[in-house]
């Protein structure tokens, strides 16, 4: 039995200007004692008026000091950040991670839809256009996907009326391919449950983008990955409302369920020298 998936907010990253505050504060508090004892030490020694006249300069010092050390031990790492804010991407890259393209002439993407009265089922594929993986430690960290929805396929009718199924669901009733031609998935988050994964990642279709949750099954080794996943999303969240009792009355034996199933495999390949696009 497929699994539906868990519309959550987006998530938030903490911007690196309050994050350099932060460890700067937690530096200052934990030499600030330091700072007094030695200071109570140096007191006993030098008149009390001339230490008031000091003070300011001194704690002056010891704040440039401390943003001193602070830069430069971390001038790297604020490089990095910067690098991957500007590639624009929503899962961060780890630049320890192995990077794994889809073999998408080895991956299928299956779908399912049906009538919400008759429960007649319809069902065929959608090609994946592109994708990556991204693992460390032998554990999935992010990933992408782009999907071709001009590909669409149908295989529970033949003839005439399989066509007139694929235009229809190609056309302005459905998914508009025409004028998205593509829908992609971008993981922003990945846990362990057991031996599952749990996956979370913001898909967008016809341009509307939710943040949805679903459980995955994948093996890894130093070379592959070959990851499974079976699960439904609530069509109408993306616009696509044709045939939905929710949003139309009076449909009868035409109402559509507002649940597309979606059987994925996917198979990637280690490639040490993937760019990421």
């Amino acid at each position: 039995m497929s699994k539906h998936v868990h519309t959550v907010s987006d998530m938030y990253i903490v911007p690196e200007n309050i994050s350099i505050i932060f460890i700067f504060c937690q530096w200052l508090r934990k030499h600030f004692f330091v700072f007094i004892d030695e200071y109570g030490k140096i007191a006993n020694i030098i008149n009390y008026q001339n230490m008031k006249k000091i003070l300011p300069i001194i704690v002056i010092l010891l704040i440039f000091v401390g943003l001193s050390w602070y830069y430069r031990d971390n001038y790297s790492r604020s490089k990095v950040l910067s690098t991957i804010n500007q590639l624009g991407k929503e899962t961060e890259f780890n630049i320890d991670a192995q990077a794994f393209q889809v073999k998408t002439d080895q991956s299928e993407i299956r779908w399912q839809g049906g009538n919400s009265i008759t429960r007649k089922k319809h069902y065929g594929l959608v090609n994946l256009k592109s994708g990556w993986l991204s693992v460390k430690d032998q554990r999935l960290i992010g990933g992408e996907f782009i999907v071709d929805m001009m590909t669409i396929t149908n295989q529970s009718l033949t003839g005439e009326s399989q066509q007139k199924l694929i235009t229809h669901l190609s056309g302005d009733d459905f998914f508009a391919v025409e004028q998205y031609p593509e829908s992609r998935l971008v993981l922003t988050a990945v846990n362990m449950v057991g031996d599952e994964y749990w996956v979370s990642g913001n898909l967008t279709i016809k341009n509307i983008t939710q943040n949805i949750t679903f459980p995955a099954k994948l093996a890894i080794n130093d070379q592959y990955i070959s990851a499974q996943a079976d699960f439904s999303i609530d069509r109408t969240q993306w616009g696509v409302k044709y045939g939905s009792n929710n949003f139309f009355s009076n449909l009868g034996d035409k109402a559509i369920d507002d649940e597309i199933n979606f059987q994925i495999n996917i198979q990637a390949v280690l490639t040490p020298n993937f760019q990421l696009k």
